[in-house]
């Protein structure tokens, strides 16, 4: 049409020349109403409420801008309803901080949003890199509108309440990045309720909570329990001071920890006493594994601040079938690392659970 190329040819000086396109447009309406095409109507009138935009005849502009913006919305084209919208937001703005801008521009952001999606549910493979460059523009767009929000809630903040910040459709990469921030910021706070925040291993309620669960499901199945405590552990902190502990407590962990096998765990119950919890395994199974985790305790001094500290530990071990509570097993384990701390201390005393009176 003669019309579509006269407009474009006037639009690429619209910011040197916008008087050119006022009244281009303004003598084209006429005829394109008779025509009866809304959406070159649509058009036109949007170019000529820019124009006036450009000349600074603002309250024109509104005017023109608000009808653009209701029929844009009526002939559900999202891209002239945002541009409208957007620019009826910058006009609000001008005059200052006001909840009216900040209605626009979210106005302004929903528009933007219908027109993604209508962009995207239109795209197809011949236009694939046109468009995600488009869709790149965009989301960008709505980002910066986004930004332009809440520093307008920022001014208004001593004369009102704050607003709802605006959730908006974020772009896939935003959306992929706070995923990914959500799941590893779970992940922390899974690991600072079920771990020993010294050590790093189990602490005493995932245990409590893990062995339970398996005690419920498997009834009068083997199972293994070592329970046991470093030797004299006040001893080290008085002569060496409790940092001394602490390290003496993590490097006990990191000697045990790789002897425990697949399906077992080791957990700090409090202070200096720990458990390995080894589903399904014999008392000779459990026996053997209590007297290598003794051995690498004390064949090893830890080397501390050029400190030589020596580090035992006593154990009772208790494996059988199943009992239906978890405390059973734990005082069972209990009596036997008591028996293994007054028979010197630096030993493992294992006994069937059934014998453990």
């Amino acid at each position: 049409m003669k019309y579509q190329a006269d407009l474009y040819a006037s639009y690429v000086d619209i910011r040197t020349n916008p008087k050119k396109v006022f009244e281009l447009t303004n003598a084209l309406l006429p005829e394109l109403k008779k025509i009866g095409f809304k959406y070159a109507i649509l058009d036109a009138q949007y170019q000529k409420a820019f124009a006036l935009l450009k000349l600074k005849r603002y309250d024109e502009a509104e005017q023109e801008l608000q009808q653009v913006f209701t029929q844009a919305q009526q002939l559900q084209d999202h891209d002239i309803a945002n541009k409208a919208v957007l620019h009826l937001a910058e006009l609000a703005e001008q005059a200052g901080p006001q909840p009216q801008a900040v209605v626009l521009y979210k106005q302004h952001i929903a528009a933007l949003n219908q027109h993604l999606t209508e962009y995207k549910e239109r795209s197809i493979a011949y236009h694939l890199a046109q468009a995600n460059y488009m869709e790149n523009q965009n989301k960008l767009a709505l980002l910066q509108q986004q930004n332009a929000l809440l520093q307008l809630e920022a001014e208004l903040q001593q004369q009102e309440l704050l607003w709802t910040v605006l959730a908006g459709a974020a772009s896939i990469l935003v959306l992929l990045t706070a995923v990914w921030l959500l799941q590893r910021k779970q992940r922390q706070l899974f690991q600072l309720a079920h771990s020993d925040g010294l050590t790093g291993c189990l602490n005493r309620r995932r245990f409590s909570e893990l062995a339970q669960q398996w005690l419920t499901q498997h009834p009068q199945q083997p199972v293994a329990l070592l329970l046991f405590d470093l030797d004299l552990f006040k001893n080290i902190n008085d002569r060496y001071g409790h940092s001394a502990g602490d390290a003496v407590l993590q490097a006990l962990v990191s000697r045990l920890q790789p002897l425990v096998p697949a399906g077992g765990y080791l957990a700090r119950l409090g202070g200096e006493e720990f458990a390995i919890w080894l589903s399904g395994a014999s008392l000779a199974q459990a026996a053997t594994l209590a007297e290598q985790c003794r051995s690498v305790l004390c064949n090893e001094p830890l080397h501390w601040q050029q400190q030589g500290i020596s580090i035992s530990a006593s154990f009772g071990v208790v494996a059988g079938p199943a009992p239906a509570q978890l405390e059973s097993l734990l005082q069972s384990a209990d009596r036997l690392l008591y028996q293994a701390k007054t028979a010197g201390r630096n030993c493992c005393i294992c006994q069937p659970l059934e014998a453990v009176a």
